[in-house]
């Protein structure tokens, strides 16, 4: 290629040689370029149809959660993420109020621009009750820091799915376990607790009060 300024840029991906000169001075440099591209595309309702705006559009780097690049929809529903080098890439879409959805194995090719387009369904909430034998144990949900309660407890507007519990109380084991929520229906969990080994420590004597040595 041929710089003409203080700035060039070539257009396309590949090795370039730069020249320099100065006088009679001439320096010479090969540049590998890499460039970057585009991710596009529309997120709409399930009806494939109607937009969704403000929609939340995440592109992380295949078997990791740093986020490489995101965008917001439009009020048409589209975006449009630029930057990105060519690689595999997991793709997630989220609204509020809907079912987040991702797409994994997207490939970025090098000098092209990527079409992903969404269709997020309506988020549906369900009823849960959890209970204990015995009862106050701590609930976690979904592998949060945050108990949701101690039981028993009647947990509202859950999202349909299957989700992690786990449930803790002193001098029990925790229990772990899922359950499937369903839309609009009262769902129950039974836990049983089993009590820790618990350590019984004391001395022998003889009827004359004297310790038995071992």
């Amino acid at each position: 290629g041929t710089m003409t300024g203080s700035t060039y840029y070539p257009g396309r991906t590949g090795t370039w040689t730069i020249t320099a000169r100065l006088g009679s001075l001439t320096a010479t440099a090969a540049v590998i370029v890499m460039r970057r591209d585009n991710i596009i595309g529309t997120v709409t309702k399930s009806d494939n149809i109607t937009p969704i705006a403000g929609a939340l559009i995440e592109v992380m780097r295949e078997g990791t959660t740093t986020v490489a690049g995101s965008a917001t929809t439009s009020s048409k529903g589209t975006y449009t993420i630029s930057g990105l080098f060519a690689a595999t890439y997991t793709v997630k879409a989220s609204a509020n109020e809907y079912v987040s959805q991702e797409k994994n194995s997207q490939v970025v090719s090098v000098d092209a621009t990527t079409i992903l387009n969404f269709a997020l369904s309506v988020q549906t909430y369900g009823i849960l009750t959890i209970i204990s034998t015995p009862l106050s144990a701590a609930i976690y949900l979904d592998g949060t820091n945050t108990a949701a309660g101690t039981t028993p407890k009647t947990l509202s507007k859950i999202p349909c799915g299957t989700h992690t519990v786990k449930m803790s109380m002193t001098g029990y084991k925790d229990w772990y376990g899922t359950v499937s929520v369903v839309s609009e229906e009262a769902v129950y969990l039974q836990a049983t607790f089993i009590p820790l080994p618990g350590i019984i420590s004391g001395q022998i004597m003889q009827v004359d009060s004297t310790p038995i040595a071992d």
